[in-house]
C-alpha cells in the first residue's frame, strides 16, 4: 500500500480531514442491529456508564468529574488535576474497586500495572502519570484523550451505512503498529526486553482525538514475558475480548509479539468492512472461529478490499504466528510499500 514514510504536523491534519469524511458525531438514538453482525466491545473490558451531572468529588489533590466506566476490578472517572494560578489539567483517574483493595492478588495486579504503563512513553500510547494511594484506594492517574475510539466511529459509520475511508483504516492502524513496536521492543535497565505483548487490541482501545493524533489504551492485561518475567494470570482463565484474540490465546498458549499482530489485523479487517470478523450469537463458537482463524467473513464483505492490502491482511490473520509478519514494524512498513 502507498503511504507516507515520514510523519509530520501535516498528518495530524490529514486525519482530522479523513476523521470529518468519515463522520465523528455520534447519534443519539441506535437502531437494534444483527446480534451475530454488532459491532461491540466494551472499553479495556469496561461497561461505559456516564453518570450524567453531579457534584465534583475530590479525590486526594484530584477532582472526580463523572465516571466513565466500570469493569470487574476498577473503574475509570474523568478527573482534574489542579495547579498554580487556576491552572487545571483532565486526566482519567483508573480506581481499583473497594472491596478488592484488600485483596493482595488484586492490588499486585493493579500496581503491575502501573509499573509497566509507566515504562510506556511514546506519542502513540496514552501515558501514565502516577500510582498513588487516597486512604485505602489504589489509583492510577493517566492521560486524557479528547475524541472517540475506533468502536464508536464504527458503529456511527454503521448507522449512516458507510464504510471507514481505507485510506483512513490503513493509517489508524500504521499508528498502532508504530505504538506496538516501541512497546515490543522496551528493555529494562539491564538492557534485556521485557517482552511486552499487550494482548488486548480492539477498536475500543484504538482512541482518535480531536487533534488528529491516534492513541493506543488500555494496557491493563498487558504482559511482559522476557526472560525470567512473571505474570499474575491465573491457569484456565481467558483475558481479553473474545472476538480479538488470536488463536494461540484461545488455546492458552504462550504468546509473542505477533499474537497482537493477529487482533491489529481484526481490528483492520472491521475498520475496512464495517462489520465483525468473528461474529456469532454463542461466545463459544466466537472462540472456535478465532481458534481456527476462519475468515469467511472477510472473504464475504472485503470484495472491495484492493489486492496488496488484502494480501497483507491477511498475512496478519494467519493461524500460525510463524506465517504472519515477524514484527509490527514488518506489518507497519508492508501497509507503507
Amino acid at each position: 500500500m502507498a503511504g507516507p514514510r515520514t510523519h509530520t504536523s501535516g498528518d495530524a491534519a490529514r486525519l482530522r480531514s479523513l476523521r470529518q469524511r468519515a463522520g465523528a458525531r455520534l447519534p443519539e438514538r441506535r437502531p437494534q442491529c444483527d446480534p451475530t453482525d454488532h459491532l461491540t466491545a466494551t472499553h479495556g473490558g469496561m461497561i461505559p456508564t456516564k453518570v450524567g451531572a453531579s457534584s465534583p468529588i475530590p479525590f486526594g489533590r484530584y477532582t472526580l468529574i463523572e465516571r466513565l466506566a466500570v469493569g470487574g476490578m476498577a473503574e475509570l472517572f474523568l478527573g482534574t488535576a489542579p495547579g498554580e494560578h487556576g491552572f487545571q489539567r483532565q486526566v482519567v483517574i483508573k480506581r481499583l474497586l473497594p472491596n478488592l483493595a484488600r485483596e493482595p492478588v488484586y492490588t499486585a495486579m493493579f500496581i503491575d500495572e502501573a509499573k509497566l504503563t509507566a515504562k510506556l512513553s511514546h506519542p502513540k500510547i496514552a501515558q501514565t502519570y502516577e500510582l498513588g494511594r487516597v486512604g485505602t484506594e489504589l489509583f492510577i492517574a493517566m492521560e486524557f484523550v479528547d475524541g472517540l475510539d475506533v468502536l464508536a466511529m464504527l458503529r456511527e459509520l454503521a448507522w449512516q451505512r458507510r464504510r471507514m475511508p481505507t485510506e483512513l483504516a490503513v493509517w489508524v492502524t500504521h499508528e498502532v503498529l508504530d505504538a506496538l513496536d516501541f512497546a515490543h521492543n522496551l528493555k529494562d535497565e539491564q538492557g534485556n526486553s521485557l517482552g511486552i505483548v499487550h494482548r488486548d487490541i480492539s477498536p475500543s482501545n484504538v482512541l482518535l482525538s480531536r487533534r488528529g493524533d491516534v492513541k493506543l489504551v488500555d494496557f491493563g492485561i498487558a504482559r511482559a514475558v522476557g526472560p525470567g518475567r512473571h505474570h499474575r494470570t491465573k491457569s484456565g482463565t481467558l483475558k481479553g475480548k473474545y472476538g480479538y484474540m488470536s488463536p494461540e490465546q484461545v488455546i492458552e498458549q504462550p504468546v509473542d509479539a505477533r499474537s497482537d499482530l493477529f487482533s491489529a489485523g481484526v481490528v483492520l479487517a472491521e475498520m475496512l468492512c464495517g462489520r465483525r470478523l468473528f461474529a456469532a450469537t454463542a461466545e463459544i463458537d466466537v472462540l472456535l472461529m478465532v481458534r481456527d482463524a476462519k475468515l469467511s467473513r472477510l472473504d464475504q464483505y472485503g470484495g472491495h478490499i484492493p489486492g496488496s492490502l488484502d494480501a497483507i491482511l491477511r498475512k496478519a490473520l494467519s493461524k500460525d504466528p510463524a506465517d504472519r509478519h515477524a514484527s509490527a514494524a514488518d506489518m507497519r512498513d508492508a501497509l507503507q510499500d
